[in-house]
């Protein structure tokens, strides 16, 4: 399972981890272990949604949280939930999503710790920015922000969360803080050394490349935030709009060739290929 992760977060292609994922269930079925089986559930569940398969993911997220919440390790639950919560967005259960939205605050209240509430606080503002609901994105966002950024071991969170910040602002107008937000964002990956979180990053640059006028740069972005995660991940509505918006520009094969562009982009290069400025 750890092996799997790993490869994940290094950007290597997902057949090889998937296949890991399922021996170490089957190991874990084998002798009992349910928090094995839950988090190796959970982890299958996200890369399902990465596929585009949202009701398969809703699916194991369900059985791993049982799992999880089985073996009574309350820190873990909210995690698992507002990962529930969002994956039952995309299958488009939006109440159910809410009604687990719901209920992964209050695990978070209960367990206390900062980065738990944060988290939570990161799952409403995803799904109050996808509905256009920029002020209370912004005000989750703000706050998930304030109880993470004295952490010193957040790095990919933070720079979750300044990317989020950075697609608010770009969708509210406000393309200068935008900017600053999204380069900041992009050196926290770099620090974060986890290339998941780059490639998320990557493609909230490519909404402020549209926004500014550059369909190219933000397909070329595209084509970089798969090569850097090693797959393309569906479970991020942002890459379909960025896509249909710079291919409308562009054309089909302007699209596929600024697209093809970026798909030698390496995390070590992936701050000079989102030409953005240091923040000012």
């Amino acid at each position: 399972m750890i092996v799997a992760q790993l490869r994940l977060n290094f950007g290597q292609r997902p057949g090889v981890a998937r296949e890991e994922l399922r021996e170490a269930l089957d190991g874990f079925r084998a002798i009992g272990e349910r928090w094995g089986v839950g988090f190796t559930l959970s982890a299958l569940g996200d890369m399902a949604a990465a596929q585009g398969e949202f009701q398969d993911a809703v699916t194991w997220q369900r059985e791993a949280l049982a799992l999880v919440r089985e073996v009574g390790i309350r820190e873990d639950l909210p995690q698992l939930e507002m990962k529930l919560a969002h994956q039952l967005w995309l299958a488009g259960d939006r109440t159910e999503a809410r009604r687990m939205l719901k209920q992964a605050r209050e695990s978070a209240e209960e367990v206390g710790l900062s980065e738990v509430l944060a988290s939570v606080e990161y799952g409403y503002a995803t799904i109050a920015r996808e509905e256009g609901s920029l002020e209370e994105a912004r005000e989750r966002m703000a706050r998930a922000a304030r109880l993470i950024d004295n952490s010193a071991h957040m790095t990919q969170f933070r720079a979750m969360t300044r990317s989020t910040q950075a697609l608010i602002e770009g969708a509210a107008g406000n393309l200068a803080a935008a900017h600053d937000l999204h380069r900041g964002a992009v050196e926290m990956a770099v620090d974060s050394l986890d290339a998941p979180v780059m490639a998320q990053v990557l493609v909230g640059v490519a909404d402020y490349a549209v926004r500014i006028g550059d369909p190219a740069r933000a397909a070329m972005l595209l084509g970089a935030a798969d090569a850097v995660r090693g797959a393309p991940d569906r479970s991020m509505p942002d890459t379909d709009r960025i896509t249909v918006l710079a291919r409308s520009a562009l054309g089909d094969a302007g699209y596929e060739r600024a697209y093809d562009s970026g798909t030698s982009v390496t995390m070590a290069t992936a701050v000079e290929a989102t030409g953005l400025r240091p923040a000012t």
